[in-house]
């Protein structure tokens, strides 16, 4: 149990900006991440950034604040916890993908720290559709059931966004994607079969039976369209195809538990 506590806090340390303490259960704290061993703990770790909006979603309508705003404000402390590293990675894959370039040349496009029209497009459209579907969900469902779905949705998509890493190989020869290692199918299951429980759980409660088998359905076709798309625009993957598939994901979890509101 203590082992699998260390886990949670390496990949909250990787994987935010949180600045954790030092346990007394940690034998390598600062070890680098190895996705083999991380894998079965990221959907804790998801799971507890999700969380990190829910509680303001739960803030913002105890003050009386419009539903729209609460969810900026809830999308905005979970950037700030993350760092804003799965949106990075979305502006960077829609540059690279947008342009009509070599392999090479995308994958320069994809290290460019500057966004261009594609990536600001794109991470645009992704944040207002984040922000509106958790804003109708607030308001129809309440903070409680629309605090769960955020952080069901979080430890899911934190996983799934993971899979390119094992059905892919790498893109380049350098870059976070390769450092971590790749990644064997059984932890991913593992960490797959973690993070898909806490979904349920928390869909189940949220939105009933079948906005969550919509939800589920829509994330794992998210998951295997961005792992495809890697695979035919890049040959392989890189930590922003991690992120941006995790981004994706998530918001086809979120979009599709709407399914319910007419």
């Amino acid at each position: 149990m203590l082992e699998y506590l260390a886990l949670i806090a390496r990949a909250l340390r990787f994987w935010t900006r949180i600045d954790l303490p030092v346990f007394s259960f940690e034998i390598d704290p600062h070890a680098p991440p190895v996705m083999n061993e991380l894998a079965p703990a990221v959907p804790f770790a998801g799971a507890l950034i999700g969380l990190a909006g829910a509680l303001v979603l739960a803030l913002g309508a105890g003050l009386g604040l419009p539903a729209l705003v609460t969810a900026v404000l809830a999308l905005t402390l979970v950037a700030a916890v993350t760092g804003a590293m799965h949106e990075d990675g979305l502006a960077d894959i829609a540059d690279a993908f947008g342009a009509r370039v070599s392999i090479e040349r995308k994958l320069e496009i994809m290290k460019d720290p500057r966004l261009g029209s594609f990536g600001v497009v794109a991470l645009g459209l992704a944040l207002i559709l984040r922000a509106a579907v958790l804003a109708d969900l607030l308001a129809s469902q309440g903070w409680w059931r629309a605090g769960l779905l955020l952080v069901g949705a979080a430890a899911f998509a934190r996983i799934l966004g993971l899979w390119p890493l094992h059905a892919l190989s790498a893109a380049r020869l350098d870059g976070a994607g390769v450092s971590t290692g790749g990644l064997a199918f059984e932890p991913w299951r593992r960490g797959a079969l973690i993070g898909a429980l806490l979904a349920l759980v928390c869909a189940l409660v949220g939105v009933g039976v079948t906005a969550t088998l919509a939800a589920f359905l829509a994330a794992a076709a998210a998951t295997y369209a961005m792992t495809r798309l890697a695979d035919r625009q890049i040959g392989g993957y890189t930590g922003d195809v991690c992120g941006a598939t995790t981004i994706v994901a998530e918001t086809a979890f979120l979009t599709a538990a709407l399914i319910h509101i007419w």
